[in-house]
């Protein structure tokens, strides 16, 4: 089981992000872009899928000219990440295994950061989408059973 896992989302800048997954067993970066498809909002979606108890997820990191796979599979409450190229990644260039919440709240938490870096102008500038605030939003609802007045901050 994983311990340590953290996701990182580098800022990003003319349509490209550097990704970095890592644990106690495992380093991997490598750069995406934002074309042909939006792997960020696909990343955000997932981590909410990961929770709605769907069996298998997967992100496709578009890293030119090959891509990146993020495989999520879940099974008995576990969920395993096998990260692959393909079309040849018959064997993962990284796995990892967790909690499917521990997934769900590493991609809650590399969002949060990286929108605490990044106005929403400043993000779809350098990614050339838009920031996925409704998909991090019902994710961090998700993980968190917060009222809204305790998220901004306000406490009663």
């Amino acid at each position: 089981m994983a311990t340590h896992l953290r996701l990182g989302i580098a800022n990003p800048k003319n349509g490209w992000t550097t990704i970095r997954l890592s644990t106690q067993d495992v380093d991997l970066v490598f750069p995406a872009s934002a074309v042909p498809s939006d792997s960020l909002a696909d990343l955000a979606v997932a981590g909410n899928r990961l929770l709605t108890g769907e069996t298998e997820v997967i992100v496709v990191w578009n890293s030119e000219p090959v891509e990146c796979e993020f495989r999520f599979s879940i099974i008995g409450g576990r969920c395993r990440l096998e990260v692959r190229e393909p079309p040849a990644g018959i064997v993962p260039i990284a796995t990892v295994e967790a909690e499917a919440e521990a997934f769900a709240r590493a991609i809650w938490r590399s969002f949060r950061r990286l929108r605490g870096r990044n106005s929403t102008e400043e993000f779809q500038a350098g990614w050339g989408n838009p920031f996925p605030t409704a998909a991090v939003d019902r994710l961090g609802d998700r993980l968190l059973p917060w009222t809204e007045s305790q998220r901004r901050g306000v406490h009663r």
